[in-house]
């Protein structure tokens, strides 16, 4: 759809696309059924560090690494945000992100993330822990909706390799609008329905 199109035309598409995907994100609430959990990109080498000031080497989840929160729930809608920190984020943050996206008293399958508790209390979720440690597969194939919802925005974001660790807030909805309805729905209807949500953007500006 795009091939006959000079650069600057698909970057404004592009940028038109982002803002449609951002847009749906403020939006969406997750209710009822609910999965959250984290994943990792690591920072571009322009962003990166070796070392703590103080000489130590980097361990752990370090910062050199930006997280993405990810959410999704039972009747299809997703959310996705690049947290403002850098490495793991603390149960603050969590809240802060997720206390206006998730609807209070909802069933939550996650992790166990202790920094998922602040968040878990102050809304009166319902949780269930999986561990990906757990020996009981029956149990551990409660975390593939979200675990499926990862793996597609990685999938996705692996096309544009090189994006600035600026740019993922910007881009990162919107690489999982397209991914998750190329999934469930095939190339065509997915374009039409993106269409659609362009057009109805328009309308409402």
């Amino acid at each position: 759809y795009l091939s006959h199109m000079d650069q600057k035309t698909v970057q404004l598409w592009r940028y038109r696309l982002s803002d449609v995907a951002n847009k749906y994100l403020e939006k969406t609430v997750l209710s009822d059924k609910i999965w959250i959990d984290e994943t990792y990109w690591r920072l571009t080498n322009h962003g990166m560090i070796h070392v703590h000031p103080d000489g130590k080497s980097l361990r752990g989840i370090s910062r050199n690494l930006v997280c993405v929160l990810v959410g999704y729930d039972i009747h299809g809608r997703y959310f996705c945000h690049v947290m403002s920190k850098r490495g793991n984020p603390d149960s603050n943050e969590i809240y802060s992100v997720l206390k206006g996206k998730i609807r209070p008293g909802s069933a939550i399958i996650h992790d166990g993330t202790k920094d998922h508790q602040y968040l878990i209390d102050s809304l009166k979720l319902k949780e269930t822990i999986v561990k990906s440690t757990d020996s009981d597969k029956s149990r551990r194939d409660l975390m593939l909706p979200i675990d499926n919802v990862c793996a597609l925005l990685k999938f996705e974001a692996q096309k544009h390799k090189g994006i600035s660790t600026g740019h993922m807030a910007e881009l990162l909805p919107w690489f999982l609008l397209k991914a998750t309805k190329l999934s469930r729905c095939g190339v065509h209807e997915t374009v039409e329905q993106i269409m659609t949500m362009l057009f109805d953007a328009d309308k409402t500006e």
